[in-house]
């Protein structure tokens, strides 16, 4: 799907852009609660990054490298939970979906040993 057929369904007032309950073929990335749980992981991956980066800047702080090591699981879970939304969603092209199914292996592994990796109190 091209940029000026996402561009019609939001002009076609017979094709709402955000109902769910659509009798047409609406693409599923331009429901509401879709575009909303995809900010929302990319959000949370993002800030808890950033969060998580931002402890270290703190070396006498004893708890600093566990809030860290939280900080950065949670952001890594944000980001897989994008990764599976989006091999999920974008059906259509090979290699796009062989790109999204890398991602999400990529960060599977970046979440698995995240648990063990965190140092103990």
């Amino acid at each position: 799907m091209d940029v000026r057929q996402v561009i019609e369904y939001g002009r076609d007032d017979q094709v709402p852009l955000l109902d769910a309950g659509a009798p047409t073929a609406v693409p599923l990335w331009l429901h509401t609660w879709w575009m909303v749980t995809h900010f929302l992981g990319f959000f949370t991956g993002g800030t808890t990054f950033i969060a998580g980066t931002l402890c270290y800047y703190f070396p006498d702080w004893d708890a600093g490298a566990l809030v860290a090591g939280v900080l950065y699981t949670v952001g890594s879970l944000g980001f897989l939970y994008v990764d599976v939304l989006e091999l999920f969603t974008f059906t259509e092209d090979a290699w796009l979906r062989t790109n999204i199914a890398m991602s999400a292996f990529g960060s599977t592994w970046y979440v698995t040993p995240r648990y063990t990796l965190n140092p103990k109190p």
